[in-house]
């Protein structure tokens, strides 16, 4: 199943953070709009917040091959947050 199937097909925000976490990069920032509308659709702003601080970084100069992850990390912590909860 394709990484944005996964996210579509994600019944939690739970589902939803592990597929946002576990797709390719490549295909979040090539596919970045239909990413994006599918977290706005399922009323999922941590999954917004997350892919608008991935492409912020990534449109970043890099330092020393590295891109500035500032604004990343606090939302990666926030979809792995989601993740790590007790389900009910």
């Amino acid at each position: 199943m394709s990484a944005f199937a996964t996210l579509v097909g994600a019944q939690t925000d739970r589902d939803r953070a592990a597929a946002l976490l576990t797709a390719p990069v490549f295909d979040l920032i090539g596919f970045r709009a239909s990413f994006r509308n599918a977290c706005v659709a399922a009323d999922f702003p941590a999954g917004v917040a997350y892919l608008d601080a991935l492409f912020a970084a990534c449109a970043k100069p890099c330092h020393r091959g590295v891109f500035s992850s500032w604004g990343l990390d606090g939302a990666r912590q926030d979809l792995l947050t989601l993740i790590d909860q007790v389900p009910d």
